[in-house]
């Protein structure tokens, strides 16, 4: 298949799961209105009316509150199932949307200094129109929402507890991703934006410019604006009870960002990861089928805004599900790998840049969504990356199963033939008959090196919580090219990998 076609396939698949997530959240809206619902529209700064749905309890206040904040190009119906389940609990519940998207005017601000203004006007409409106390205010979102809530909670002390999925604390990494730019995830989120939502110019050329890795600086700052991890300081301040939970296998807000804004956190928090990817392991709580996520959430705004002993202020703060479905619980990020095994890694060499080899991350969200329901990671036979393709080193056959928890880390001195190029370093499951299972990956570009002269390259791949069977190896597989990110290679030149190299496996 050529290479064009690849990609407009994958694109095709990615906005197809954008579209029937719309389409099931829409009919979750459809399939039973919570008894007591109003539609009220907000005032917002600049003449814009913010979209929203409010339920109350029908006995006397005043209530715990919660406010939901939209996911990108979703709209106030998203969490109608949620906001049930509170409401019958004995909370006041407003969903909005932001400013921009579907119901509500004006133009997207996508987590800027206009969308954090209006999650502060939100609640001083909920304080004056309903039964809401202002000392028990919650904020609770997925995706952008998520991120929103974190944002809210930093400048605005009246959120006293926040419920974040599928979150970021540094957004960076999403438009860069040590130095390489997620072209599906951007692109996804471009083009998924255009049929609900009222981008500005300057934000689809800010999409443009970081998928074509141009005036960086710009689209840095722009990031840097909407990352929780700049607020830190605010955010311990105003000390909000924190919940965070991901996906291992998240492709638009990895693990790594978010365990170091995590360890940063001094405020009561809890750490939930699990397999997955974007939005996958909570979306079933959205459409009111049972979910461990949205349980956490609940217990966690029981015990923080409404005064009940739920048990999870006592919990190890991290918990993580691993691989084999099974749940283990640690005091904090630092104890999940107390060790590391080092692999040594030999000179390998030369791989062609731009030369695609086998192996690869999947697809954007679907890979790992698959992963996540059925345990089939992307795979790769592990022979048929041939020599001038990529460069492969395997570690010594496991004579029991070995535990990997955490961060696995990449050192390797690299010489380049050109001045820039991308490194994509993956970390394969692999059996006896060579037959590998992805683990975890990450890229890495560089640009305006020497070349000929060597290059030192630090990776941390994305943290997993994986179980590695009895008679299976690890192997490190390191190419130049894959259809997640747009990378750097000069076509006809080369990179070598010296003696000297390691592989470091957190162990707990």
């Amino acid at each position: 298949m050529r290479r064009s076609s690849r990609i407009f396939l994958l694109l095709s698949l990615l906005l197809a799961l954008v579209g029937s997530s719309t389409t099931a959240l829409a009919s979750a809206q459809d399939t039973g209105t919570p008894a007591g619902i109003r539609y009220v529209r907000i005032p917002a700064a600049g003449g814009v009316t913010l979209g929203a749905n409010v339920i109350e309890p029908g006995t006397p206040g005043p209530h715990p509150a919660v406010v939901f904040i939209n996911s990108w190009t979703q709209g106030n119906y998203e969490y109608l199932a949620q906001a049930a389940k509170f409401a019958q609990r004995g909370y006041v519940v407003l969903s909005y949307t932001t400013r921009g998207v579907q119901d509500s005017g004006g133009q997207t601000d996508i987590a800027g200094e206009e969308d954090q203004a209006d999650v502060s006007t939100v609640l001083d409409w909920l304080i004056a129109n309903t039964s809401a106390d202002p000392a028990r205010i919650g904020a609770s979102g997925v995706s952008l929402g998520s991120g929103l809530s974190l944002l809210g909670a930093a400048r605005d002390p009246r959120i006293r507890a926040v419920g974040s999925l599928s979150t970021w604390g540094d957004l960076v990494p999403t438009l860069s991703f040590n130095g390489t730019p997620r072209a599906q995830v951007l692109l996804a989120l471009g083009l998924g934006g255009l049929p609900t939502a009222r981008l500005r110019p300057e934000q689809l050329q800010l999409f443009a410019d970081a998928l074509t890795d141009q005036n960086r600086e710009r689209s840095l700052a722009f990031a840097r604006e909407r990352s929780p991890i700049t607020y830190l300081d605010a955010l311990n301040r105003n000390k909000p009870a924190v919940l965070l939970a991901n996906a291992l296998g998240e492709s638009i807000f990895g693990p790594n960002q978010l365990t170091g804004f995590f360890e940063k956190l001094d405020l009561p928090k809890r750490l939930e990861l699990a397999p997955g990817d974007h939005a996958t392991a909570e979306i079933s709580g959205l459409l009111g089928i049972p979910n461990p996520v949205w349980d956490s959430v609940g217990r966690w705004f029981d015990h923080y805004l409404a005064g009940q002993d739920t048990g999870i202020q006592r919990e190890p703060a991290v918990k993580l599900t691993t691989s084999a479905r099974a749940t283990e619980s640690y005091p904090d990020w630092a104890s999940v790998s107390r060790r590391a095994d080092r692999i040594p890694l030999g000179a390998r060499g030369p791989v062609l840049s731009g030369v695609d080899s086998p192996a690869h991350g999947g697809v954007a969200v679907l890979s790992n969504a698959l992963a996540q329901f059925t345990g089939v990671r992307p795979p790769l036979l592990l022979p048929t990356v041939l020599p001038g393709t990529g460069a492969v080193w395997q570690g010594p056959v496991n004579a029991r199963p070995q535990r990997l928890r955490g961060t696995p880390r990449v050192h390797l001195t690299a010489t380049p033939s050109a001045s820039s190029g991308t490194v994509v370093a993956y970390l394969y499951d692999v059996d006896a008959f060579g037959a590998g299972a992805l683990i975890t990956h990450a890229p890495y570009s560089y640009s305006g090196v020497t070349p000929g002269e060597p290059l030192p390259i630090d990776l941390a791949l994305e943290a997993e919580a994986y179980d590695l069977p009895a008679g299976h190896r690890l192997a490190l597989v390191a190419d130049t090219k894959d259809l997640l990110y747009a990378d750097k290679d000069q076509l006809g030149s080369t990179i070598s990998f010296t003696e000297g190299g390691w592989l470091d496996i957190p162990a707990s």
